[in-house]
């Protein structure tokens, strides 16, 4: 989870991301504090689930709840959490750093995955990718402002795609974006100060999430 330039690998079931310059060693160590041949624990590593009730996470009412009661604990937060809900229960518990998550890949598969954002933005193309690769039933990112962000399956299932084609439909909104005559206006009021850099950032990076999930196929729900 993240919204990072690099290359995404799996390594001892641990989802990291490289970035420019690093090894997967290096990596590893920072995602989840711990070398890849050491069996310690980290802070990163994964931590009981707590009991919830018991209604199917298929019920959209029930997900909401989820998305409530996860929003209220871990919005404000200032690194990322993630919780994965099936049948009504919490069923693999992450906390990772200011920067990503470890994404639970064995308990993925079917399963309603809810995490903080405290960039404060929405998706990011490793998180629609995840979803894909894994096939959850639905993806929420929640902001520190509370708002959240949901893309569900489609009923016929996650269309076959490649992780960098994913990437490409994010660069292809970005550049369209970048054309766009509220793009411009974004500049213009960051320029006059009467919009903040990081409203702006947050509107521009929804822009493009936006129209790339679109370009997918695929529905975002806000709220």
């Amino acid at each position: 989870m993240g919204d990072e330039e690099g290359d995404w690998i799996t390594v001892k079931g641990v989802h990291i991301l490289i970035e420019p310059g690093e090894t997967a060693g290096e990596a590893f160590k920072r995602t989840t504090g711990r070398e890849v041949g050491s069996a310690g624990k980290s802070k990163s590593q994964k931590t009981p689930a707590p009991k919830s009730t018991k209604t199917p996470s298929g019920s959209k009412e029930r997900l909401k709840e989820h998305v409530s009661d996860f929003s209220k604990k871990y919005a404000k937060e200032k690194i990322e959490h993630l919780h994965a809900y099936k049948d009504g229960k919490v069923v693999a518990e992450r906390h990772g750093t200011a920067r990503n998550v470890e994404f639970p890949v064995k308990e993925a598969k079917d399963a309603d995955i809810v995490h903080n954002h405290p960039k404060n933005v929405c998706f990011s193309p490793a998180d629609i990718n995840l979803s894909m690769t894994y096939d959850v039933r639905s993806m929420t990112a929640v902001t520190k402002d509370g708002k959240t962000y949901t893309v569900t399956r489609p009923e016929d299932g996650w269309k076959p795609r490649h992780r960098s084609s994913v990437k490409f439909d994010w660069q292809d909104s970005q550049r369209e974006v970048n054309k766009s005559d509220e793009f411009k206006k974004i500049l213009a009021d960051v320029k006059s100060k009467s919009m903040t850099h990081a409203a702006a950032n947050r509107k521009y990076t929804d822009m493009i999430a936006r129209k790339a999930i679109t370009k997918m196929g695929l529905i975002l729900e806000e709220t």
